[in-house]
Parts: C-alpha cells; structure tokens; sequence
C-alpha cells in the first residue's frame, strides 16, 4: 500500500489540513493530521475534528476499497514556540474559568478543541463569560 499516495489525497481534499502522516496500524491506515489553523480561522469553522473528519478522512474513504480505508486518526496541534505563562490577571481568571469546563491539562498553547476537548456548549458558556466578566462580546 502506498501510504504517501494516501497522504496526497488528504491533502486534496481538505484545505484545513496542513500536514498529514499515514502508518499502519494494525493493518490498516492510520493519520496523524496537523490543522491548517490559518484556514481554518479564514473559514470561521469552530469545530475543527468535525471538519477534519469530513473533508481529511471520510471523503478519502469513500474513494477507496476497505483495505485502503483509514480506520484511524488523531489531530495534534502543533507546538514550534514554548513561553512561559504570561504575568497577567485577565489570562489567570480565564485559566481559571476554563479549568471549570475541563479536566485537561491548560497551558497558554492549549486549543479548546482540540487540547481540552471543550465543546459547543462550553463556547457559549465561555463566550457569556468573557461578556459577562470583561465587557468584551465574542463572535463565534
């Protein structure tokens, strides 16, 4: 199985992909996907493994054989800068709130899908929040 040519269709159908590696895994395909956070946030798309999903993996899927089909996957967010954690009220209140919603370890390069696995209900509830604490109305 030519892994690299699974790759390359990923990449060709989904624009919110900016990297992926395909191994085996237990015989069959497995993806490791790096967003393409940029596109994503010109596109306004909020639930990013959704649409992963859709665009990386099922729309492969439905092109090839099961044998070929990629039966799993993980989105990583990828971390090039480490800083230590700013001296700052708003982001210790903020830290603060979110450690409510999850049981996720929460670090500056934390992503709240992805990392800390917060979901629709938990943006609103952030979202209301941030209005509520700081004066400041997010758009999702």
């Amino acid at each position: 199985m030519d892994l690299q040519k699974i790759e390359d269709r990923i990449l060709f159908h989904s624009p919110y992909v900016k990297k992926v590696k395909v191994i085996m895994r237990d015989n069959y395909p497995f993806a490791t996907i790096y967003p393409n956070f940029e596109a994503l946030k010109e596109a306004n798309i909020i639930n990013i493994e959704s649409e992963i999903r859709w665009y990386g993996i099922e729309l492969y899927n439905m092109e090839v054989d099961d044998s070929k089909k990629i039966r799993g996957y993980e989105i990583i967010a990828e971390i090039t800068v480490v800083l230590d954690e700013p001296d700052d009220e708003v982001y210790r209140v903020l830290k603060l709130y979110v450690s409510t919603l999850t049981q996720e370890k929460i670090s500056l390069y934390s992503h709240i899908e992805l990392d800390l696995g917060l979901d629709s209900l938990d943006y609103v509830e952030l979202f209301i929040f941030v209005e509520k604490s700081f004066g400041v109305e997010i758009d999702e």
